[in-house]
């Protein structure tokens, strides 16, 4: 047991270390790009890239408007980089541009796409989080996070940046500019409404929100 404890501790600190690392490399590439080293944000576009697409599509579905949205969000980012407040992480600021995108696409939509299969691309990164973690079964994997589309979008959005993203609340809360407390409640009902569709749709039982961590 102590083993045990003194390996998870060791893992942990190995985690953090590499963190701090890629936050480091991170804060040199958008300063670079401040400086006027257009070539320095490449590297942020290739890092993100996959985990904002997975993003977009989960609140817009798979489709050509998820693409552009990215882009979008990229050269807005890029635009705003002067304005940048070095206490964020660029990540956090970044997620939190899309969206806003986001929002501003399904109003104009009006309707949410529903029974969307996961895209190809998700698939060929794999299934982030929480989501992977309670159902093995890909085929139920791939039903919720359709699903997922069918929520509203003050429960989509916590629920896909804390299973999806595998963001912490504080993260979140930098995101969406809503607090802890409120995220923790809306993820909390998310996971309900969302086991319930399932259910509902005689996919299997879902899970509940037990277990949720900080």
């Amino acid at each position: 047991m102590i083993d045990e404890k003194a390996g998870e501790h060791a893992a942990r600190r190995s985690e953090a270390g590499a963190g701090r690392e890629a936050r480091a490399r991170e804060e040199v590439l958008v300063r670079r790009c401040i400086e006027g080293d257009g070539e320095a944000f490449r590297p942020l576009v290739e890092r993100y890239s996959p985990s904002l697409h997975t993003f977009v599509s989960r609140h817009v579905g798979p489709s050509g408007e998820a693409s552009d949205i990215v882009q979008e969000a990229f050269l807005r980012a890029f635009r705003a980089l002067p304005d940048f407040n070095p206490t964020y992480r660029f990540s956090t600021w970044l997620f939190r541009i899309a969206l806003n995108l986001c929002r501003d696409h399904m109003k104009k939509v009006r309707t949410r796409p529903r029974d969307l299969p996961l895209l190809a691309e998700d698939a060929r990164h794999g299934v982030d989080g929480r989501i992977e973690e309670k159902l093995d079964d890909r085929r139920l994997c791939e039903a919720a996070l359709a699903l997922m589309l069918e929520l509203p979008e003050k429960y989509r959005e916590p629920l896909v940046l804390k299973d999806v993203q595998r963001m912490n609340y504080k993260q979140m809360a930098r995101v969406t500019g809503l607090s802890v407390g409120l995220l923790k409640i809306r993820v909390m009902r998310a996971r309900r409404k969302l086991a319930g569709k399932m259910r509902a749709r005689g996919l299997g039982p879902g899970w509940s929100d037990e277990g949720t961590e900080p």
